[in-house]
């Protein structure tokens, strides 16, 4: 609101002179122009929130764009679903953050910058193309707790056999074709939808992968 003084009284002059200097600073201020985004500070150290590169990401699946929000249920995780076809899939997914390596074409691979997990996905490795197989999580000691979680009591990396079987009561303990490897399979009522792996090494008492798969187990090695 603009103000008229009259007159050249001492106290004017210092009342035009305080108006002046606060317009001044309200210029300042108003130099980024209309409509402007001034750029956040960077978070602090050790928050949750993953700053992901431009173009901004949109929200998929799980109500996050952030993997870590995405969630696991009914064959799905997040956007990510058993049965739909890989090459779709992949390509609605931010650019840039998904890899594909030309030795191992049938996988697309994530991993968050200082994220202690990574995500990926894969068709059958004989195929040119096809639908989705496996979707799995994936992470060392330091990803407990990290990661997607189930819909039904935020199970994932890190959860141990009581946890799961106190959600999933029906979950079966099944051996692996590979040495001091086990899980706990939780089946779907539809079989279009594979089936839930918590994937146990003997060394670790919480589990350091879980996958969706339609295969009879989760593949130890799946670029080999």
């Amino acid at each position: 609101m603009q103000r008229t003084f009259r007159g050249r009284t001492a106290g004017s002059a210092l009342a035009a002179l305080l108006v002046a200097s606060a317009l001044a600073g309200c210029g300042q201020a108003d130099d980024a122009g209309p409509g402007t985004t001034i750029p956040p500070t960077d978070p602090p150290a050790g928050g949750d929130e993953m700053v992901t590169p431009s173009p901004p990401a949109t929200e998929q699946g799980g109500g996050s764009a952030d993997p870590a929000g995405w969630t696991i249920d009914d064959g799905e995780l997040g956007p990510l679903e058993i049965g739909d076809d890989f090459a779709e899939t992949l390509a609605a997914l931010p650019a840039g953050e998904w890899t594909q390596l030309e030795s191992c074409e049938w996988v697309a691979s994530y991993q968050g910058a200082g994220e202690a997990y990574s995500l990926w996905f894969a068709r059958e490795s004989g195929s040119a193309s096809g639908p989705i197989t496996t979707i799995a999580v994936e992470g060392g000691v330091d990803a407990a707790g990290a990661g997607p979680r189930t819909d039904d009591g935020g199970l994932g990396l890190g959860s141990t056999r009581e946890e799961v079987l106190a959600e999933f009561s029906g979950a079966e303990e099944s051996a692996s074709s590979i040495p001091a490897r086990s899980f706990l399979r939780v089946a779907d009522d539809d079989d279009d939808d594979g089936a839930l792996y918590f994937v146990f090494s003997e060394d670790t008492e919480g589990a350091y992968s879980v996958v969706l798969t339609t295969n009879e187990e989760p593949p130890y090695e799946v670029c080999a």
